[in-house]
């Protein structure tokens, strides 16, 4: 059933991503990735340390994914498993939203941790660096949620 999703869903990938740009002495510019959740769970939170006075989350939504290549990229073609990303999403009473995601790659690790800003029906965070072949590295990771419950399309667009 989950190969079922991520086949249709390819359909989907291939219309909304342009080609990769690549580099074999460097990560990829643009990471393209199918992310199919594991699990997730919901729950109310106590205000958590180290947040500015006046912001109150109170809900935080943690997940676990399995992803995989929109295109062809890593030596691995278009729908091979790639790796895994876990994330944590808090969300305010002011409508703001916070998240904290590591996402597993060949060759290291992204780190993505700030606002979630919600443009349209994309939802776009801040890289803010990584381990390995990701060290140092900033850019974005954007996400949109496809129309299958627990799918989206992540990119990551990174610079060093």
């Amino acid at each position: 059933m989950e190969r079922l999703r991520i086949s249709a869903c390819a359909v989907v990938l291939s219309c909304l991503f342009s080609p990769i740009r690549s580099s074999a002495a460097t990560a990829p510019a643009v990471i393209k990735l199918l992310s199919v959740t594991v699990t997730a769970t919901t729950s109310a939170v106590p205000r958590p340390t180290g947040l500015p006075a006046g912001e109150t989350p109170y809900r935080e939504v943690s997940m676990r994914d399995r992803l995989y290549n929109g295109v062809r990229q890593f030596g691995r073609p278009r729908l091979a498993r790639i790796g895994s990303d876990t994330a944590t999403e808090l969300h305010f009473r002011s409508g703001r939203e916070w998240i904290s995601v590591v996402t597993q790659l060949p060759g290291g690790a992204v780190y993505t941790r700030g606002d979630l800003r919600r443009v349209g029906g994309l939802a776009i965070a801040k890289v803010t660096g990584g381990t390995g072949r990701y060290a140092g590295i900033r850019g974005t990771l954007t996400i949109l949620d496809l129309p299958y419950r627990g799918l989206a399309a992540n990119v990551y667009r990174i610079t060093r």
